[in-house]
């Protein structure tokens, strides 16, 4: 069994192997450095308020993204100040509590003496003991009195387990202590075999101070080595995950670029969209938008961001627009008076406008989509001209399949971007390219396909077409309407063209479109055979998808309704 385990190690090809598949599985370390940078920045805008902070922690922290793994993340009350002394003037309407280390304590576990019981915050009022004549803060009702505010969350440990469509939540309650515990300088003068972390990061550590995290001890039975352990991983130290985010971001940005790295550059540019874009929230309320906005603003405004974090912040500001725009062009529908409408509809296209500098494809098709709604069929071929020309230039985009998740990028692109000294911001303005969205709860989208959008089953369910696609199809519409037959042709040519690379999952959009190129031309029998075509793809999609709730495809005159609302949508109201 030896040999066998030492050939095994000395195999150099399975080592490269094994290495080259844990890699795919939890991503390059520069990859997960940069995606803990953008969650950082990201964090500073989602949880911008002086009552809570939030600090991830485990494998989502460290820029790991492994399907099944939840998320930690420790909230840290900073209404309630921590104190070693008892401070000589104690206001009785701020919370103080104070550190009590009693010789029965486990080493890392300290008691939190309530020094004022009466102050108004519930958190205190709820979770405050008697013992002796003195009050404490009982760990078990404090984890428990955050648990009453999410209804759903279950106790899990010390923490409240949250489980969304998203995944898992487990949320730690912390309070933060400027100085160091002398309950923890075990940890500080432990001897340190590899060398890590080292002694200069151990004394940032120790002068940061920790966070205290609501868990009671288990005395009982317990080996003095376990406790250690225990108090080693409760008190958990600021900036404390398996290596130091900020010093492996500077080692990132100052690491030099050439030929043989560009395609490393690509690889961080393609993680970088991919982590903005993650967070896009199916349906958006107009509150949280603009909250996300103004907050963005303030961080902006308050810190000296680096040139990247503030690129990273107005990328995302670019996405909460578009979202923002969607939404104010249906409220546009809704308002009685042409006054509110127009006010609706000029901010909605006023924030378009902006959206396109942040990719080529997503702002000028959303554009173009809207002006061909209001009957300026003109306009919208400009701006469909503007994402052609783009993509014409052949020098490689980072695509962005919203639903998919996988972002990828053109061979083209890493010669032609990376290397070159370029901000991010400058990359994707002219090389990203994102699906074109229509959410059900906010279409917009040509009436020619929007059944498409009348099928989804939930308000949060989102239709996205390839952008190259549906540039072809916004064409033909534009055209039609222009009396331009002639282009009509001609497109639908580039269509079917387009067709023939378009990716199983998204065949059944082409068909459809390439049917609503040959009706506008009055070649019926060819839109009625594209349309057979769309109901076989799109059965053989609803099927795999193993849907319970959709027996419609399975019956044997499915293909007949289909194909007959799909003519319907096609006559003139």
């Amino acid at each position: 069994m030896t040999e066998h385990c030492s050939k095994w190690l000395d195999d150099p090809h399975l080592s490269f192997l094994i290495a080259d598949n844990l890699v795919n599985a939890v991503g390059d370390p520069d990859v997960q450095k940069i995606r803990r940078h953008v969650m950082d920045v990201m964090d500073l805008v989602d949880y911008c308020n002086a009552q809570t902070e939030v600090i991830r922690a485990g494998g989502c922290a460290e820029g790991f993204r492994i399907r099944g793994t939840d998320v930690d993340i420790m909230y840290v009350d900073k209404l309630i100040k921590v104190v070693a002394e008892t401070p000589k003037n104690v206001k009785m309407y701020v919370a103080v509590v104070r550190l009590v280390l009693s010789p029965d304590d486990p080493p890392g576990y300290v008691k939190l003496a309530v020094l004022t019981p009466s102050a108004p915050l519930q958190q205190i009022q709820e979770s405050t003991k008697r013992v002796s004549g003195n009050y404490f803060l009982s760990s078990e009702l404090y984890v428990r009195w955050h648990q009453r505010l999410n209804p759903t969350g279950v106790l899990h440990g010390p923490c409240v387990l949250d489980r969304t469509m998203h995944g898992d939540y487990d949320r730690a309650f912390c309070l933060e202590y400027k100085d160091w515990p002398a309950c923890a300088n075990e940890w500080i003068e432990r001897k340190r075999q590899h060398g890590w972390p080292s002694q200069k990061l151990v004394r940032k550590i120790k002068n940061i101070g920790c966070h205290l995290m609501a868990i009671g001890s288990k005395k009982l039975h317990v080996y003095l080595k376990e406790k250690l352990q225990n108090a080693r991983r409760l008190i958990t130290p600021n900036s404390f995950p398996i290596s130091n985010p900020e010093e492996d971001f500077k080692v990132l940005k100052s690491s030099r670029r050439d030929e043989d790295t560009v395609y490393g550059e690509a690889n961080i540019d393609a993680a970088l969209v991919s982590e903005i874009i993650a967070k896009t929230q199916a349906s958006p309320s107009v509150a949280v938008l603009e909250l996300e906005l103004k907050n963005s603003l303030t961080r902006e405004t308050q810190r000296n961001l680096e040139t990247l974090d503030l690129d990273i912040l107005r990328l995302r500001r670019f996405h909460t627009l578009y979202q923002l725009a969607l939404i104010y062009l249906n409220i546009s529908l809704k308002k009685n008076t042409t006054r509110s409408r127009y006010a609706y509809i000029r901010k909605a296209f006023c924030y378009l406008h902006l959206v396109r500098f942040s990719d080529i494809s997503k702002g000028n098709l959303t554009l173009a989509t809207a002006y061909y709604c209001i009957g300026r069929f003109d306009s919208a071929l400009d701006y469909i001209k503007e994402y052609d020309e783009k993509l014409g230039e052949d020098r490689g985009c980072i695509h962005s399949p919203i639903c998919e998740g996988v972002v990828w990028f053109d061979q083209q692109y890493p010669h032609s971007f990376c290397g070159q000294g370029l901000s991010i911001m400058e990359k994707v303005s002219s090389a990203a390219s994102y699906d074109f969205a229509v959410y059900q709860s906010m279409p917009l989208i040509p009436m020619e396909i929007a059944l498409e959008v009348v099928m989804m089953k939930t308000t949060g369910s989102i239709l996205t077409i390839p952008p190259e696609l549906y540039s072809g199809f916004l064409k033909v519409l534009c055209y039609t309407n222009m009396g331009n037959l002639e282009m009509v042709g001609i497109v639908s040519v580039i269509l079917n063209d387009i067709l023939q690379r378009t990716t199983k999952g998204k065949q059944y959009l082409a068909y459809i479109m390439l049917g609503v190129a040959f009706v506008k031309l009055g070649n019926y029998e060819e839109a009625l055979r594209c349309y057979c075509l769309a109901h076989i793809h799109k059965r053989r999609l609803a099927v795999s998808s193993q849907n319970s709730d959709r027996p419609e495809w399975h019956t044997r005159t499915s293909v007949l309704f289909y194909i007959a609302q799909m003519l319907r949508s096609l006559i003139p109201v």
